[in-house]
């Protein structure tokens, strides 16, 4: 195990991990959207959480709680990842382990570039123009917030979105 880092360079040290593992896998752009198993690698890593008294962040999006036409597939996917923490977090809490769902509006991200289908990349190019997106600092302070709690506090969901952003 390395140098302990500070909560905001791990976060970021994972979603890059994560990006570039994704990619050297060749998956397709909207495979990299759907959750890989969650079930079997946090059961993996349980024994490890329930020991450490850890904390487990999952980051959906406000897809999670709000469907739009013609996203149907990421709707669900994210409506899944807020009902796995949910009951991962009944699962574990007489553990004193936590679990926390993130739920972000618009973030400027690179997910544009995966979009192949030219009119909802015209939609988020839209979006983007005409509000002042989300940044991944932004979300990485929402979850240095969550773990930065005192271990009796919970802090289960942060939906955040841009000021400007209807839903």
């Amino acid at each position: 195990m390395g140098p302990a880092r500070h909560p905001r360079q791990q976060c970021r040290r994972h979603a890059a991990c994560a990006r570039g593992r994704s990619r050297s896998r060749g998956l397709a752009p909207h495979d990299r959207a759907q959750p890989v198993r969650p079930d079997g690698t946090t059961k993996a890593a349980l024994p490890h959480l329930k020991a450490a008294k850890g904390h487990i962040v999952n980051v959906s999006s406000v897809a999670g709680r709000v469907a739009n036409p013609g996203a149907s597939g990421y709707a669900a996917t994210k409506f899944g990842v807020v009902a796995f923490s949910e009951s991962l977090r009944r699962e574990v809490y007489a553990d004193k382990v936590r679990v926390t769902v993130i739920e972000p509006g618009l973030v400027r991200t690179e997910l544009g570039d995966h979009i192949t289908n030219e009119e909802f990349k015209a939609g988020l190019e839209h979006r983007l123009a005409t509000m002042e997106a989300l940044t991944a600092e932004d979300i990485a302070n929402a979850i240095l917030y969550a773990v930065s709690q005192p271990p009796h506090v919970n802090v289960n969901e942060i939906l955040i979105r841009p000021t400007d952003q209807e839903r």
